[in-house]
């Protein structure tokens, strides 16, 4: 397939992806971007305490590159949540999830919507496609960084 017919298939999975940043309370006119087959989320993450005893939640920004969504995973980087320009080095804006090794590595994020994961020789039943629809990929990170183990930034 073309980059062109790649596009295609993203924007014809592009109003289910709309439809789940609202699910999780987001806002997809702000909190989602697409620049051909790069794609920008902002996640905000569970709730947790301060050291003054105050809620909050993160902003995690990720990057999701579908070079060639038709075959393959996306590519998952970690941004700065305040410059989308900046990519993370190693666990750079990583998320700490107590009890969850998504997020173990430097390279890559154990988990199904992540190409890096198997291009590494890990889970090659990941390949399949159903798990790297976009909606599909967005939703996991979602429920990850809402997840009741969240603890904050590495």
């Amino acid at each position: 397939m073309t980059q062109e017919e790649s596009v295609e298939l993203l924007l014809e999975r592009w109003a289910a992806v709309e439809n789940l940043v609202r699910q999780y309370g987001g806002n997809p006119t702000t909190d989602l971007s697409r620049d051909g087959l790069v794609v920008y989320v902002t996640i905000l993450s569970a709730e947790r305490n301060t050291p003054e005893c105050q809620r909050v939640r993160d902003p995690y920004l990720f990057k999701l590159e579908f070079a060639d969504y038709d075959e393959h995973a996306p590519r998952i980087r970690l941004c700065d949540p305040d410059d989308r320009t900046k990519t993370g080095v190693g666990t750079q804006f990583y998320p700490r999830i107590e009890s969850n090794g998504v997020f173990g590595h430097e390279s890559f994020f154990c988990m199904q919507g992540d190409r890096r994961c198997y291009e590494q020789g890990n889970h090659g039943e990941w390949k399949s496609k159903e798990h790297f629809h976009p909606e599909v990929v967005l939703g996991y990170l979602f429920e990850l960084l809402r997840s009741p183990n969240y603890r904050g930034r590495l």
